[in-house]
């Protein structure tokens, strides 16, 4: 009938109903727990992402401090090798006054002995000045070295071993001077030079060859030098002159006798300098 058809209908309906409800609500279950699952890992990413930004800001901050810190290190290490080569400087330093302190030490013991052997020393020195310039070359070393130098080691007088007197009355560079303007480099012509440039007394020189006046006229060309001779007329005004204002006059032939009016003007002219 009818109505067993209807009831059919429903009763197949409700198994149909059931078979599909015990497939679904495992599926059901299943939703809910991952979409707990899910809203879960969605707070922890959240989270998760809060802290990489946290970390991210942090990161920036370490950079820029390691940033910092790296132009600080490099101040430091600019720093640190600039003591350094000032600390290696200052130990070359202090090596260097330690061996200039010994060498001064040494020179001043030398200069010790030195101050006590210069009395001697002078005394022959000013001997050759005054005594030795009209002796030829042999008598002179015999004069100085076998006389007056061993008769100054017998007496109380210190004096310098194997004393000459270019040691004390002139130097290398001097003499290498000297040897520039003409002047030969035997011992005889560093005597003669010596007693040229260093006697209060006007030189006389005796220069069959030349050799004095020559050097002479170099050595004293800057100085407004005037080579005379008692020959040319109106040599006194000119000698006069130099006398006056300290200039140098070479005179050649000396032999000749001045007339008396002209050595008394000299002679006033040179005493009124004196006062």
């Amino acid at each position: 009938s009818r109505t067993a058809a209807n009831i059919l209908e429903f009763t197949n309906k409700v198994v149909i109903y059931y078979d599909t409800a015990k497939k679904v609500k495992p599926l059901q279950i299943e939703v809910k727990e991952k979409t707990a699952l899910l809203i879960s890992l969605k707070k922890n990413l959240a989270d998760t992402e809060a802290n990489i930004e946290k970390l991210e800001a942090m990161l920036i901050d370490l950079n820029k401090n390691r940033e910092i810190r790296e132009k600080e290190l490099a101040a430091h290490s600019a720093k640190y090798d600039q003591m350094q080569r000032r600390l290696n400087a200052a130990n070359r330093l202090i090596g260097g006054l330690e061996e200039t302190q010994k060498s001064w030490k040494k020179d001043s013991q030398e200069l010790k002995v030195a101050m006590n052997k210069l009395i001697g020393d002078c005394l022959l020195c000013a001997s050759f000045l005054t005594y030795v310039g009209p002796f030829n070359y042999e008598y002179r070393m015999k004069m100085i070295y076998n006389d007056w130098y061993k008769d100054l080691l017998e007496t109380t007088l210190n004096c310098t071993e194997n004393l000459t007197v270019q040691m004390r009355l002139t130097d290398e560079v001097e003499k290498s001077a000297w040897a520039s303007e003409g002047l030969p480099n035997d011992e005889l012509s560093i005597q003669n030079g010596i007693l040229t440039t260093r006697a209060v007394r006007f030189p006389y020189c005796i220069d069959p060859q030349m050799q004095a006046v020559r050097w002479i006229k170099v050595k004293e060309a800057s100085n407004g030098l005037d080579l005379l001779s008692f020959k040319k007329p109106g040599y006194s005004n000119k000698l006069l002159g130099a006398i006056q204002y300290g200039k140098p006059v070479p005179v050649s032939y000396t032999h000749l006798t001045l007339p008396t009016s002209d050595l008394v003007q000299i002679s006033v002219v040179a005493v009124s300098l004196k006062k």
